[in-house]
């Protein structure tokens, strides 16, 4: 699924040297190529519009050998349909390559039939992310006479194999050009690069390449250098499934002997996670939906994969020794298409995890696939309780409501010192897992849910009476009635409902006790409150995002895309940032879902990341709604004075 970026070695060393000035015809005189991720997320547009009735749907998903051809075949079709190759000199049509511009050099070069131009034409079908025909160009010139091309064709090729992750061919094609007689740069690079893969690899894909692997010494090199990575059980599985290939007992003492000195200086487990070769690209998948123009949707996934490139581009201009490169597909709310777009980023893309879907729908089906297909999936809006249930691989960054409702007990106890609560709901509503969460955390916390309300208010005529006399301060009712003491009330109201209920329940405190703590989700911030109750009521609600004051972001990504970013551009560009640190941390991307959830907390541009070890994210703002509450958060604020009621 990674990719290593293509390297064309020293004209002035091991090429030159040996092959003299005809040479010069079609190498690039650089240490190493400019990483392709580099040229395409630099200049990665706005997510196109896609006619969704050109979308295959229920397309099966055939072999690699098949797919490969497929392509190898239509971009055959595509370059010779081109008759302006006589128009450019090779040098001409190298200078092309050596800048980035790799498509436009393909029908040149398809159209020489050299060996020369064979091998800049696998190397930029795999600059352009196309392996299969990277591989099906790469492959003859392994019989090559001239051993610069041949050399050039075996170390790209091993590229290749390792971004479709057969390690055990990338592994013995570069063992094998490093071992040549002739020591040359290139040779070099093999042997460095060889090394890198062999402590690349994560246990699983180590038992699995020893298992395909023909040559003895890199089996024991792979066995040897899994001795710091992996555990000590892991290890001695490892190396016992290695011997066990040798039924002479001399031969496998001997080799076991060989692997205990090799690895005496070796601290076994020492790093959390192996170190990625140098040069690698991630592919990143980015599947969001596509709107028309005039569609009042239309900036949400526009802006929304503007803050992803943007993180994109500074991670690649950061470092030096590793990419990143995106692959939008769209995404749509019918099942079949939906799995198209993700099968298409994890098969004929390779990617390495996928951003989106953005709704809450075919975010559902796509997170079975993800667990099927072991590819982590990064949902930047979609919220819904249910959707990573059982599943290891989706991580949401918007909170579900549960998480609201947990954050919200855990502020109202530990920061607002309140102990004794209220909790009204509407019944079968989506805050009602907010209601639930919120009376086992506080539960948990030592605090006393004095009344739990979960009632159909429209059936009762939105009357919330029965529900709010009990928050009465006369002291007879209270005695007479038996009423239990309420601090605080928590209403996580939603849907259209939400509105209403939310200013009768104002009304009702304002009434009975106003200094009853009303506690609740977003949607009270839209509540239409008098003037008095703004500035004599205790309100706070939960919101998942919060664009936070950032002049020189915010001009940064003015000037990139030329429009104003909203908070759509500050949530793709924060799930961007958290999403590429882990990557950068875990080097394997095989790592990445535990990387997840223990990367720690991200205050970002909008959005507080924290998996907290889980799959969701933990963090959510909790805002002070009236002159009360940011009284009482920042005793700066100026202190609310008893106003009238009207």
């Amino acid at each position: 699924m990674t990719g290593l970026e293509s390297t064309n070695h020293d004209i002035t060393t091991h090429w030159n040297a040996t092959y003299g000035n005809q040479m010069k015809r079609f190498l690039i005189s650089t240490a190493h190529l400019l990483v392709f991720a580099t040229v395409a997320v630099a200049s990665i547009p706005a997510p196109p519009n896609v006619d969704e009735s050109t979308v295959p749907v229920g397309t099966s998903v055939i072999s690699n050998m098949l797919l490969a051809q497929a392509e190898y075949s239509q971009l055959q079709d595509t370059v010779k349909s081109s008759d302006s190759a006589a128009l450019l000199s090779f040098e001409e049509i190298v200078k092309l390559y050596e800048q980035g511009s790799f498509q436009e050099a393909l029908p040149y070069l398809q159209a020489i039939n050299t060996e020369d131009a064979t091998l800049f034409l696998g190397k930029s079908y795999f600059a352009l992310g196309h392996v299969g025909a990277a591989r099906q160009v790469l492959r003859p010139l392994l019989e090559s006479k001239d051993d610069a091309v041949r050399r050039e064709a075996v170390y790209t090729l091993a590229l290749v194999h390792f971004q479709a992750e057969n390690y055990a061919q990338s592994l013995e094609l570069l063992l094998s050009l490093s071992r040549e007689t002739r020591r040359t740069a290139i040779q070099i690079d093999a042997d460095r690069l060889y090394r890198q893969i062999l402590n690349y690899l994560s246990p699983g894909e180590r038992f699995a390449t020893l298992g395909l692997l023909h040559s003895l010494d890199i089996k024991a090199d792979l066995v040897e250098s899994g001795h710091r990575w992996m555990s000590t059980p892991e290890y001695q599985i490892l190396e016992r499934t290695f011997l066990s290939e040798f039924p002479d007992s001399t031969t496998s003492t001997r080799w076991k002997e060989l692997l205990r000195r090799n690895t005496l200086n070796t601290t076994q487990g020492r790093f959390p996670y192996p170190p990625a070769p140098e040069g690698i690209v991630y592919q990143i998948g980015v599947l969001l939906p596509v709107f028309a123009p005039d569609d009042p949707r239309f900036s949400i996934p526009r802006n929304l994969y503007h803050g992803l490139t943007h993180a994109a581009e500074q991670f690649n201009a950061t470092n030096s020794r590793k990419k990143v490169h995106l692959h939008f597909q769209p995404s749509y709310m019918d099942s079949d298409s939906v799995q198209y777009s993700f099968l298409d980023l994890v098969y004929t893309h390779q990617a390495d995890v996928i951003v989106g879907p953005l709704f809450s729908g075919p975010a559902s089906v796509i997170s079975s696939l993800a667990e099927e297909h072991q590819v982590p999936l990064v949902l930047p809006l979609a919220n819904a309780d249910q959707i990573n249930a059982g599943h290891n691989y989706t991580f949401q960054i918007n909170p579900t409501f549960e998480v609201h409702g947990k954050q919200m007990a855990r502020y109202a106890i530990q920061n607002l010192g309140l102990d004794s609560l209220a909790v009204i709901s509407q019944k079968s509503s989506l805050g009602e897992s907010a209601a639930n969460a919120f009376r086992y955390e506080a539960e948990a916390l030592g605090a006393t849910i004095s009344y739990w309300f979960e009632e159909d208010f429209r059936a009762k005529g939105f009357d919330l009476s029965a529900f709010t006399d009990p928050f009465t301060t006369d002291s007879v009712l209270v005695d007479s009635l038996g009423y239990r003491p309420v601090h605080a009330v928590y209403a996580p109201f939603t849907g259209q409902e939400a509105a209403t209920l939310s200013r009768l329940l104002a009304n009702d405190v304002e009434l009975h006790n106003k200094e009853i703590v009303i506690l609740g989700l977003e949607e009270w911030k839209n509540t239409a409150l008098t003037p008095w109750q703004m500035n004599q009521l205790e309100i706070y609600y939960s919101e998942p995002f919060r664009i936070q004051p950032d002049s020189s972001l915010t001009a940064e990504l003015s000037q990139r895309f030329g429009s104003e970013p909203d908070l759509f551009t500050f949530i793709g560009y924060d799930t961007g940032v958290y999403l590429l640190n882990s990557l950068d941390r875990t080097g394997n991307p095989h790592y990445l879902k535990e990387v997840l959830k223990t990367m720690g907390a991200k205050d970002g541009a909008a959005v507080q990341i924290d998996f907290s070890d889980q799959r969701t994210n933990q963090q959510v703002y909790i805002t002070p709604l009236t002159d009360m509450a940011k009284e009482t958060v920042d005793p700066s604020h100026t202190e609310p004075d008893e106003m009238p009621r009207e």
